[in-house]
């Protein structure tokens, strides 16, 4: 069973507006007001025994209108965050774009080669090398070595994303004296549309916004 509730919370003296979905053991926030549509699925799941259900008769429990208020206030205060550092980084103009691109060049170097490879990259590289097998009379095992690392760079795609993004915050980050934060990286990439995007993604290396000084 599944129980959609309007939710409202004060942060301070600011009124926020949600929406919640809840089930049995899981539940989700989207804001609807100050920053409609906010949330990309914060959730709670619940899996330890003696859990009190988010749900009672098919409608929100106390505990479940008190966990969705939580993620109401932690959506607020995340995207208050990005939002000021999204007209922090603004001000700076093109000089963010070229940050980014400058530190996006460094950490491929620095990668190289271990960089992951999407698939289309990783069928060109197989074909090299098993030209390079027939041509250069490659031995099977060095064969074997390179086709291995191919198939984990292939499979790396997605930590490599999050590696890169890891280290474009905290490269741009320093270069402008902010912290490091999960706000920084939302901010960039609502800034730079060529950023790599991926569902995997959650940079957890970088600091928490409570532990952020910028």
């Amino acid at each position: 069973m599944t129980c959609t509730a309007r939710i409202e919370t004060f942060h301070h003296t600011t009124r926020l507006l949600g929406v919640a979905t809840a089930e049995r053991c899981d539940i989700s926030v989207r804001m609807v007001e100050p920053f409609p549509g906010r949330g990309d699925g914060r959730h709670i799941m619940y899996l330890l025994a003696g859990h009190v259900s988010y749900l009672v008769d098919g409608q929100l429990s106390d505990h479940g209108m008190l966990r969705a208020r939580e993620l109401l206030v932690d959506i607020f205060l995340r995207e208050t965050r990005t939002a000021e550092l999204c007209r922090t980084l603004a001000r700076r103009g093109p000089r963010i774009g070229e940050l980014v691109e400058t530190a996006r060049r460094e950490i491929e170097r620095e990668l190289a080669p271990e960089a992951p490879i999407d698939d289309a990259t990783f069928h060109r590289l197989r074909q090299a090398l098993r030209r390079d097998l027939r041509a250069a009379g490659l031995d099977p095992r060095s064969y074997q070595r390179r086709y291995r690392a191919l198939q984990q760079r292939r499979k790396a795609v997605h930590r490599g994303h999050e590696l890169m993004l890891e280290r474009i915050v905290e490269r741009v980050a320093r270069r402008l004296d902010l912290s490091p934060s999960r706000e920084l990286l939302l901010a960039l990439m609502r800034l730079d549309p060529g950023l790599p995007r991926c569902c995997t993604i959650t940079v957890a290396s970088v600091q928490r916004p409570e532990s952020s000084a910028a």
